[in-house]
């Protein structure tokens, strides 16, 4: 499950954002933090919840909003999102829901562990919602997003993808030999996490370390 953790105080500022520097644009208003105390609150929750394993991943929104977020998040597991965000409880529209930068993040739980991390959130009144889930990996996989159970968004994850490495692989063929880089543009939608194969019992502690402990 994807949950979004959201620490903008209701705010969906566009001031100074990437969108706003691709239409040439600086903003009027650009985010801050209104609320120290629900950052410093969210910060140790999220320590805590790291550190109780009851976390899968995570990513900050402040760089590129919530879309990017999404994006990263699927392009770092090469994996699908099936994401709806829900506004009916302000009024905003989907450019400023989507790009705007403010403070938050996205983490992702077992759905073991959904009820553990939310009510820990709301124990520390830090605003939390489920957004949707992580997909399946492969050539397959597709990014879905929706806002009130309307889609803006539906792609391949690999498609996407080499939509946002295109810059840098125009850069890395002045750089590099572009046959390596061909290859490696070819097959990124392919990468697979590497198969660890542990010939030691890490729990097993040696004796040295044990009787300084």
């Amino acid at each position: 499950a994807l949950i979004w953790v959201d620490i903008s105080g209701g705010h969906h500022r566009l001031g100074g954002t990437a969108l706003a520097q691709c239409y040439n644009q600086l903003g009027n208003v650009s985010p801050d933090l209104d609320e120290p105390q629900l950052l410093v609150k969210a910060f140790n929750v999220t320590q805590q919840l790291i550190k109780d394993r009851l976390l899968t991943a995570g990513h900050d929104i402040s760089d590129g909003g919530l879309i990017t977020c999404i994006l990263e998040m699927a392009f770092a597991g090469n994996c699908g999102m099936d994401i709806n965000f829900n506004t009916s409880k302000n009024s905003v529209s989907v450019t400023e829901l989507l790009f705007s930068e403010e403070l938050g993040l996205i983490i992702e739980a077992q759905e073991e562990n959904v009820d553990s991390v939310i009510k820990s959130y709301k124990s520390q009144n830090v605003p939390c919602h489920i957004i949707g889930s992580s997909q399946g990996q492969g050539q397959s996989a597709k990014v879905c997003v929706s806002v009130d159970d309307k889609k803006v968004l539906e792609e391949k994850t690999t498609e996407l993808r080499r939509i946002w490495e295109e810059t840098s692989f125009r850069l890395e063929r002045l750089q590099s030999n572009p046959q390596c880089v061909e290859e490696e543009e070819t097959n990124f939608g392919n990468r697979t996490a590497p198969l660890y194969k542990m010939s030691f019992d890490p729990s097993v502690m040696p004796a040295i370390l044990k009787n300084l402990s």
